[in-house]
């Protein structure tokens, strides 16, 4: 029984294992990325590591100074958010005709 978000509902065992098998692979994809990330980044995290072991607490610009700025997949560095644009707007109501 697979869910749609609302339920259940029945499919077959051939599909089940299907999606199954599906599931199975972007696990495994991002298994393999995240450890390819955390070898490749291991000196950086060591550094993160030693320095929270001496200070228990790190703010971003410590963080940033220990492994850099934030890089996007396209390879920019990302600027840092403020508090203004990282702020969610309320909705606004709308008139009833």
């Amino acid at each position: 029984m697979a869910g749609n978000g609302r339920g259940r509902y029945p499919v077959s065992p051939e599909l089940a294992a299907k999606i199954d098998r599906e599931i199975a692979k972007f696990i495994d994809e991002g298994y393999k990325k995240a450890k390819e990330t955390l070898s490749k980044n291991r000196a950086k995290l060591d550094k993160v590591a030693d320095t929270l072991l001496e200070k228990e607490t790190l703010d971003r610009d410590e963080f940033e100074q220990l492994v850099g700025k934030p890089v996007s997949i396209d390879g920019e560095t990302k600027p840092k958010t403020t508090q203004k644009s990282a702020s969610i707007r309320k909705p606004q109501k709308v008139a009833q005709a």
